[in-house]
C-alpha cells in the first residue's frame, strides 16, 4: 500500500469517527500534517468518497468547511482484477448509457472501480479517439461522435 493510500484510509477512518470534522481535527485524529491531510481530502473529494460543507462566514471570519464520509464509501474487499484493457472496455459501456458528460468519479462509483484507474483509462480512450474531454475542471467525458 502506498503512503498516499495509507493517508487516505486514515483520514476515511478518522471520518467514519467524528463526521463532520475540519481538516485541522481530521490531521490530528489521523496522524498527518494539516497539509497532508488537505491534500488527501481533495483526492477524496474528487473521487467521490468525501463530501465537503463549506463553512461560510461569521460575522467577517471564515469558517473551516466540514467533511463527511459519502454514503457509498466502499467498506468491502477490492472488486475481482481486470485482465488488461478490460476496464477501458467496461468504461466505454457505461459511458454509452449515459447522455450527459460524466466525471472520472461518477463513473468509478457506478463501475465499483477506483477512481484513477477509470481516470487513466478515460485518457487512454481519449488518445485512441474513442472518447472526448468536454471539460477539462472539472473533468467531463462523453462517446466521441462517429
Amino acid at each position: 500500500m502506498t503512503d498516499t493510500s495509507n493517508t487516505n484510509d486514515a483520514i476515511l477512518k478518522a471520518l467514519r469517527a467524528a463526521a463532520g470534522a475540519t481538516v485541522a481535527e481530521l490531521a490530528e485524529a489521523s496522524g498527518v500534517s494539516r497539509s497532508t491531510a488537505g491534500k488527501a481530502l481533495q483526492r477524496l473529494e474528487r473521487d467521490g468518497l468525501v463530501e465537503r460543507t463549506p463553512g461560510g462566514r461569521e460575522g467577517g471570519r471564515r469558517l473551516a468547511d466540514r467533511f463527511e464520509a459519502a454514503a457509498s464509501v466502499p467498506t468491502a474487499e477490492p472488486s475481482e482484477r481486470l485482465r488488461s484493457g478490460e476496464l477501458g472496455s467496461l468504461v466505454l459501456d457505461d459511458l454509452g448509457r449515459r447522455s450527459e458528460p460524466v466525471s472520472p468519479s461518477a463513473i468509478a462509483k457506478s463501475l465499483g472501480r477506483s477512481g484513477g484507474a477509470v481516470a487513466n483509462a478515460l485518457e487512454r480512450l481519449v488518445t485512441d479517439g474513442a472518447v472526448e474531454r468536454v471539460n477539462e475542471s472539472p473533468r467531463r467525458y462523453v462517446i466521441a461522435a462517429s
